[in-house]
């Protein structure tokens, strides 16, 4: 179970940062955070590991050791990388609500992974938990008109018999949901890849800030070419509001809280408990910060449903 109550952390803080995401995204400043969250994870996974990781007694040049700092460099670039920017991005164009309804194919990409790679076995109620989680995604999955979006998602206003704005926000919504279902991909490819770096380098709190290293690397080498990210380095504190922050935070603490999951339970278990992050993130943003209309029935429905899935995943871990 403490494998399970990890994931639940780190779904808890995943649904909040994509919630401050949304509400930060009103003012555009900077990036909302990602290289923030970045920088935060690597200081945050840093000192634990400073604090409490093993001490390794053959020395730093054991080959399990470098094995596995290569490994959590790969889940790095499939995390911190391609599934955080694009997620960003995603939550950015649809908000919380809608660019996250396709992340809950990440139980299914990394269940599917972790038993065509690891061979993991799967209980009988857990198979039955993600069936119902996955099932909880189609129930929204069939209202997603363009009338829909007009009706009060997007809170459009436009003139009668008008279709332009309509359009628009639908093809915005489109392409969310399209870097949604990408972040999704990579997001579960990099459970699998994270979890065959365990097994060479036990250390959840180095595998964090191999990961996070990983995203700086990256977004330095990008800022030698790309204007974008330089500006992004020169504001990192300076566009850095209150919910660029607190969305930088939550995601730091959440990746980090990740990795000891990952550590304790089975990649679809914390996968499929990490889907949770998505209902979380929809109702803090409508109720909590009122950043986006009241979910609507569907959305309800599925909510429920999630959440008796991911309590027999929980159950049977």
């Amino acid at each position: 179970m403490i494998g399970a109550g990890f994931a639940f952390l780190a779904a808890l803080c995943f649904g909040t940062a994509s919630a401050a995401i949304a509400k930060a995204s009103k003012v555009k400043r900077g990036d909302n955070g990602a290289l923030l969250s970045i920088v935060l994870t690597c200081l945050l996974s840093g000192v634990l590991w400073l604090v409490i990781s093993p001490s390794y007694e053959q020395g730093l040049c054991t080959e399990g050791l470098w094995l596995g700092i290569a490994i959590f460099v790969v889940g790095g670039v499939l995390a911190t990388v391609i599934g955080r920017t694009m997620m960003f991005k995603s939550v950015a164009l649809a908000g919380a609500i809608n660019a996250s309804l396709f992340r809950r194919l990440i139980p299914l990409f990394a269940a599917l992974i972790a038993f065509a790679v690891l061979g993991e076995t799967i209980a009988a109620l857990a198979i039955a938990g993600m069936v119902i989680t996955v099932a909880s995604l189609m129930i929204v999955l069939f209202d997603r008109s363009p009338q829909a979006v007009a009706s009060g998602e997007f809170k459009l206003r436009q003139p009668a018999g008008d279709l332009g704005p309509i359009s628009s926000a639908y093809s915005s919504l489109r392409l969310g949901h399209m870097l949604g279902t990408a972040s999704a991909a990579s997001y579960g490819a990099s459970f699998v890849v994270r979890k065959i770096a365990m097994r060479h380098l036990p250390d959840p709190a180095l595998g964090a800030f191999v990961g996070a290293v990983t995203g700086l690397v990256w977004h330095l080498a990008a800022a030698l070419f790309n204007k974008r990210y330089r500006q992004t380095f020169r504001g990192l504190f300076r566009d850095t509001g209150r919910w660029q922050f607190i969305a930088a935070a939550s995601m730091s603490l959440g990746q980090t809280s990740q990795f000891f999951a990952l550590q304790n339970a089975g990649v679809a278990v914390v996968a499929v408990i990490g889907s949770l992050e998505v209902f979380i993130g929809a109702y803090l943003a409508a109720y909590v910060l009122r950043t986006e209309a009241k979910p609507n029935m569907r959305i309800i429905i599925a909510s429920i449903v999630a959440t008796i899935g991911v309590a027999l995943v929980a159950i049977s871990s």
